[in-house]
Formats: structure tokens, sequence, C-alpha cells
């Protein structure tokens, strides 16, 4: 009885979740649409690129229906994102969303990488932190986090160019892979790890994991500032309560009280952090890639904004809008899996 009704509270939150996803997403969308049309107060085209004469902003603008009225344009904003349409490319004159094709398997490569270093990084650091109270030890931890976090990412990065790179000489210092080696495999499904591997071109992985380990532990360093330190806070709350206390009163050493009973406690609250950190991830992906020369979702962001290609800024602000709303899902999905409380 009691597994039927816990399935039937999965099943319920779970349909809930998949029902507000398309509704999180709209809410987006319209704040993309907003972002770039109505709130500057001003004909979008002219406020990308303020320099252009009268006539060519006429004409821009009659190309993108950037004349027709706001609700009209909302509706045409809304079906052509279904159609994964986003225009043509000013700078390029391919269609963008062949661009976000080519663009997205570097982001995806560097963002997992980022994910994969600075949640188990910070989960650690923050529940040692916790643990240790009041200690050196934790103090040593907070004051990492504080001053990682203060550190911008691009400097964080030059950082780390400068040492690893100039000085150590041990990793590459820009781009995903040395010139040339991207016409040596097939392009499956443009992130480069998984087509390396489909193409049994192993030799390569090593050149292109060399060149991936500074912009991820650039990105997984700042991620883990951020999630020790609420990981610290909730171990802390755990280990003040009543279960603990009996744990510690019946003899169970202190690392088995910590790792295995209040550490699934602290974490789980992080778990919705986690989620959002992954739109902090990509923020920081648009200094990253730029600081690292990498080929990604966020240097054609910037790329674009720096060549007033108006298409290309709302396509990458709109696969943005839908990767923050799948990984908000996804994350939510988790936390339930892990604290059935906050099923019912």
């Amino acid at each position: 009885m009691g597994l039927l009704k816990n399935m039937a509270s999965m099943r319920s939150f779970v349909i809930t979740r998949l029902v507000l996803f398309p509704i999180m997403l709209w809410f987006l969308l319209t704040v993309v649409f907003l972002l770039v049309r109505v709130l500057p107060g001003a004909n979008p085209v002219r406020v990308i690129n303020p320099q252009l004469p009268a006539d060519e902003v006429e004409r821009i603008s009659r190309e993108l229906g950037l004349n027709k009225p706001i609700p009209e344009q909302y509706i045409n904003f809304l079906l052509d994102t279904l159609r994964m349409d986003f225009g043509t490319s000013y700078r390029t004159k391919i269609p963008v969303i062949r661009e976000l094709q080519l663009a997205y398997g570097p982001t995806v490569m560097l963002g997992v990488g980022g994910a994969l270093i600075g949640v188990p990084l910070g989960i650690f650091l923050g529940s040692y932190s916790g643990s240790k109270r009041e200690k050196v030890q934790d103090h040593a931890v907070r004051l990492y986090t504080v001053g990682i976090y203060a550190i911008p990412i691009f400097l964080l990065g030059i950082l780390m160019q400068f040492i690893f790179s100039y000085i150590l000489h041990l990793l590459p210092p820009l781009g995903l892979m040395k010139p040339g080696y991207t016409e040596k495999f097939t392009h499956y499904t443009e992130i480069w790890i998984i087509d390396i591997i489909l193409s049994g071109k192993f030799n390569l992985l090593i050149d292109l994991l060399a060149h991936l380990i500074m912009p991820c532990l650039a990105l997984g360093m700042l991620i883990a500032s951020v999630i020790a330190r609420q990981v610290r806070i909730h171990m802390i709350n755990q280990l003040e309560q009543d279960y603990v206390q009996f744990s510690r009163a019946r003899g169970i050493s202190n690392n088995r009280v910590v790792y295995r009973y209040a550490l699934k406690n602290a974490v789980a609250p992080t778990i919705g952090l986690i989620g959002l950190q992954f739109a902090l991830l990509l923020a920081g992906a648009i200094l990253t890639e730029t600081t690292f020369n990498i080929p990604g979702l966020g240097r054609y962001l910037f790329n674009a904004i720096t060549n007033k290609d108006f298409p290309a800024v709302q396509g990458s602000m709109v696969i943005f809008a839908f990767v923050v709303s799948f990984v908000s899902l996804i994350s939510d999905l988790l936390y339930a899996i892990i604290d059935p409380r906050i099923r019912y």
C-alpha cells in the first residue's frame, strides 16, 4: 500500500512538473522577446547598432518583421521558435539554427565538465566545512569560496593560462584541439568527445581532454564555491538534529554520521540550487569560451552582440532559455527522488 502511494505521488509530481515546463519556457521566451524589443523603448535594430542610417534600419526592420504591431511580432516570434526558425545571420548569411547546431557541442562539453568538477567538489567542501564548524578547516574552505566567487571568471581563466601554460607548460592555453585536428574525425553529433569515440580516433581524445581541463576547472571552481556555502549551512543544521546526536551517543564514528547520514539530508535542499547554477554556468561560459577561444554558444553570442547580428543574438537567447528551463525540470525531478516529502 505504501509503495503504491509513493508511486502515485511521484507520478503526480512528474506530471505537474511536465505541465509546468512549457509554461516556464513560454515565460522565459516572453522575457527574451521583451528584452530585445519592448524594454529599450526603441527599434531593436537601432538599439543593437545605433550607427545605422535610417533607411538601413527601415530595410532590416521590414525584413525581420519589426515594423509590424507588437502583438503580431510576438505571435510570429513564438511560431518561428516552435519551428526552430531564427532567421539568417547578417554576418555569415548562414541560417542561425545551423550555426547554433555547430556551436552547441563545445558548450555541452564545457558545461558537463564544469558540473562534473564543481558539483562533487562543492558538496565535499561544504559537508567537510560544516562538520568542522569554526575550526581552521572551516575557515579555510570559507575563504576559498569567497575568494573564488569574488574573482571574475575571465580573470581566473587568464591566471590559469599564465600558470599552467606559460610557466609550467603543462596544458594548452587556447582552443579545444590543435589546428587541423577537427577535420580528422566525423562530426556526427557536434559533441566532439562522442564524435571522436564514434570515429575511433582515440589518439585525438587525449588532446581534446587536455584542452578542456582549464576551462572546465575554471567553471567548476566557480560552481563549487556557491554549492559549498549552501551545503555547509545545511550540514550545520543537520548536525544539530536529534538523529545525529542519537547516532553519536550510540558510538557511531563521526565520519559515518556526517557522510552517510547527514550528507544526504544536507545535499537534498541544494539540488534546486545546483539546477540554478547551470544558468550561472551558461553565463560563465560566455566569458570562459571567449577567454579560452572555445567555439561554443557563449562565444557565438558574444560575437553576435559584437557584430550587431540581431537574428543570432535572439536565437542564442532562445536556446539559453530552453536549456535553463530543461535543467530546472531535471533538478526538480532529482529533488523529488532524493527527498520524497516534496511530492506531497
